[in-house]
Parts: C-alpha cells; sequence; structure tokens
C-alpha cells in the first residue's frame, strides 16, 4: 500500500513540475498580430522662446519595442507623422 501511494506521489509530483514546461511549448502569438498604437511626445521649454535664445527639446514614445532591455534590443525608428483625428 505504501509503495502504490509513492508512486502516486511521484507521478503527480513529475506531472507538476513538467506542467509549465507544456505550457510554455503551447503559446503562441496573435495571428494576424494585434495593432497596437504608440503615441509620441515632444516638449519645448521655455515656451514661448525669443530670439537666439537657447531650448531643450525633449522627446519620448508611451512605450518601448518589446526585445528592449537596458541598453540593449531593438529601438524604434523611421517615425512618421499620422493625423487619426481628421
Amino acid at each position: 500500500m505504501q509503495k502504490s501511494r509513492n508512486k502516486i506521489i511521484a507521478i503527480l509530483t513529475a506531472l507538476l513540475m513538467l506542467a509549465p514546461i507544456a505550457s510554455i511549448a503551447f503559446t503562441s502569438a496573435h495571428t494576424p498580430a494585434w495593432p497596437i498604437p504608440t503615441t509620441a511626445f515632444i516638449a519645448i521649454a521655455p515656451n514661448p522662446c525669443g530670439v537666439n535664445q537657447t531650448v531643450v527639446v525633449s522627446f519620448w514614445l508611451d512605450k518601448a519595442t518589446p526585445t528592449t532591455n537596458g541598453v540593449f534590443g531593438d529601438r524604434w525608428s523611421n517615425f512618421s507623422a499620422v493625423n487619426n483625428n481628421a
């Protein structure tokens, strides 16, 4: 009786350990890919500025690229202006 109980516990433990690996193998991305809008922002200071006055221009995006990892990974490029309010 004790041996069969130990076997059942060993099998259940093995299944629980393999469950995360199995779930990773069967995951997939969306097809077609979901469009996720990214918004760009710009700020200029001081506003208003005078002639021959130094200005600071700040530019940022609301999302990082999916492969960004600190200073490594891909970066956004080839920006274009799209007017979605028209």
